[in-house]
Parts: structure tokens; C-alpha cells; sequence
């Protein structure tokens, strides 16, 4: 029980510090008192409302009044295919399909393969 008693003291003392903190800031006196505007300059925001009010209808109706852009309408190419380079690849390569793409097994000696047969594992796979 002992060592629950001292964070439920802390825990009471936390809440009445902050209830005493928002009880004086919401108190009346704490509060700025503003005089509220007078009907002149009431008035006067009025005035400059509608004046800007004004303004901006009369941009929307130029707006309005302009001819809308004209839309360029660009060709579609079609892709062309890649051309094939059969020159470019060493001597020796061979050619594969993986995932649907052409590669090439390429020779690191400088002896041309006897056997074309795909490559395996040595167990058969």
C-alpha cells in the first residue's frame, strides 16, 4: 500500500495545480476587455467589403468573358520496336527467353561452345 501511496499524491497535487491554473485564466478579470467597435467603423468595413466584393465579381466576369484556351491536340507515335544489333553481341552468345524478355548467355573463354543444350543442375533440374 506504501508504494502506492506517493504516486496518488502526485497525481492529486498535478490535478489541483492544473484546475487552478484554468481556474484563474478563465476568470473575467484576466480577460483583455476590448470595447466593441463603433457603428462608424462598423460602417467603414462595410464600405471596404463591398468595395473588394465588387472588385472580385468584376475579375470573374472578365474571366468569364475571355475565349478559353485553345487545346493542341499532338499526334500519338506508336512505339517502334528496338532494332536488333546481332553484330553488337560477342561471339558465342546465346539467346534465352526470361519473363518474356530475350537475353544472351555469353562466353567468358575465349572457346566456342560444343553443347547449345540449356544449362542444368547437376541434379537434373
Amino acid at each position: 500500500m506504501k508504494r502506492y501511496a506517493v504516486p496518488a499524491v502526485l497525481s492529486v497535487v498535478t490535478l489541483a495545480v492544473t484546475l487552478g491554473v484554468c481556474g484563474v485564466l478563465s476568470s473575467p478579470a484576466s480577460r483583455a476587455q476590448t470595447p466593441p467597435p463603433s457603428s462608424e467603423a462598423l460602417a467603414q468595413k462595410v464600405d471596404q467589403l463591398e468595395k473588394q466584393v465588387a472588385e472580385l465579381q468584376a475579375q470573374i466576369e472578365e474571366l468569364k468573358r475571355r475565349p478559353a484556351p485553345q487545346t493542341v491536340l499532338v499526334p500519338h507515335m506508336p512505339l517502334q520496336a528496338q532494332p536488333s544489333y546481332p553484330n553488337l553481341l560477342p561471339p558465342g552468345a546465346q539467346p534465352f527467353t526470361f519473363n518474356g524478355g530475350t537475353y544472351y548467355w555469353t562466353p567468358i573463354t575465349q572457346q566456342q561452345p560444343s553443347v547449345t543444350a540449356p544449362l542444368t543442375n547437376s541434379d537434373g533440374r
